[in-house]
């Protein structure tokens, strides 16, 4: 047995009726413009409810069978039904803090980065940005290697987690973006950092 669904039409245009025969729904009128149709296996025409007496709205019941996943809008071709698609693409940075003159994170950095990984998954993971960075104490091309070498460090652990080494983008800023003041030991330990931002296909953070 055939499943069939009840549909409330609501379109702009004169108030028509219509008729269900063996060839589908039509108007009264052949001259009217057909605003709905849904091919019905009906024996001889019978008349559908029609709801009259809005000028400028024409209202109808139509029933239509369940398996049909066309509908045709006036002004519009026939087109299937179709969800939105949604983005589910989110980003996460993960900041690793270094000793001085060290080019390997501290301890207590890398386990936060290892237990942020393997939560996400690797397998989530898309592009991911290491960026180094260094304080200001010494001249500006030592901090300068100093900073890429700490990135390069945290992207070969990075890769060991699982994340294929082609999506890890490497890059070395010195002191030229520093996140606190150099003036004193504690901004310079903030300095000393590497910056990784990954990001996550799925949602799951």
């Amino acid at each position: 047995m055939r499943r069939f669904i009840m549909m409330v039409l609501l379109l702009p245009g004169c108030v028509q009726d219509l008729t269900l025969g063996r060839s589908g729904l039509r108007p009264l009128d052949e001259s009217s413009p057909v605003a709905a149709s849904a091919l019905l296996p009906a024996s001889p025409p019978s008349r559908i409810l029609t709801l009259a007496g809005l000028p400028e709205v024409h209202t109808g019941i139509v029933v239509i069978p369940a398996d049909v996943v066309h509908v045709a809008r006036a002004g519009q071709t026939d087109q299937s039904l179709s969800a939105p698609t949604v983005s589910t693409e989110t980003s996460k940075t993960v900041t690793l803090q270094f000793d001085s003159n060290q080019t390997q994170p501290r301890r207590e950095s890398l386990l936060i980065l290892t237990r942020v990984i393997e939560q996400v998954g690797a397998e989530k993971i898309g592009q991911v940005v290491v960026a180094g960075h260094a304080d200001s104490s010494g001249n500006k091309e030592k901090n300068f290697q100093l900073s890429l070498q700490r990135a390069e460090a945290v992207a070969v652990r990075i890769a060991e987690l699982g994340v294929p080494r082609q999506k890890i983008l490497v890059h070395g800023y010195g002191e030229m973006s520093p996140a606190a003041n150099n003036a004193s030991g504690q901004g310079r330990a903030v300095n000393r950092r590497v910056q990784v931002t990954m990001t996550i296909h799925g949602g799951n953070q």
